[in-house]
């Protein structure tokens, strides 16, 4: 006589994980992995007794991963990298998960937040950058414009000069 214990489906299923760190510039930054994964049908007693909660299992090895690879980053290499991030999270989690019933289909790097304040901060420095550059392209206008009434001359074969607008990029 058997009895019915409890369901398991074999529908791929998701779970997003929430992590954040620190890089190695001393960023803080908040990554989200997305972890597809489905029980294995030749497997599927482990699946259902190895467990008790697949979900916080996936979940602590993403956390182990990511702290582990991202403090050894810096922010923009964090940007660059999220592919192979993303398969270091895969290979760890299906070398476990394999064992308790469960395939890891896909993981994904989905977001990277870093702090609100270094947000604010490159935002200026853009800002600034764009200013330095026009003042110094102004600048070198103005220098050839000197130049060539104190020599009284024009020196057209040299270099065309750039239309002057009222714009302020």
């Amino acid at each position: 006589m058997s009895q019915l214990v409890g369901r398991l489906s074999f529908r791929g299923q998701q779970l997003n994980v929430k992590v954040e760190t620190k890089t190695l510039d001393n960023v803080f930054l908040t990554a989200v992995v997305s972890v597809q994964y489905q029980v294995l049908r030749d497997k599927c007693y482990e699946a259902f007794y190895s467990l008790t909660n697949e979900r916080q299992q996936i979940t602590s090895h993403v956390y182990d991963v990511m702290r582990s690879q991202l403090p050894t980053l810096e922010l923009d290499a964090v940007f660059e990298a999220k592919e192979e991030l993303a398969l270091a999270v895969k290979n760890a989690l299906a070398d476990t998960m394999t064992g308790y019933g469960y395939q890891i289909v896909q993981v994904l790097i989905t977001d990277l937040d870093p702090d609100q304040r270094v947000k604010v901060r490159r935002f200026v420095a853009a800002g600034d950058l764009r200013r330095r550059r026009r003042h110094c392209r102004l600048s070198f206008v103005a220098a050839v414009q000197n130049l060539t009434q104190l020599n009284s001359y024009t020196l057209p074969f040299l270099f065309e000069l750039p239309a002057l607008t009222n714009r302020t990029r």
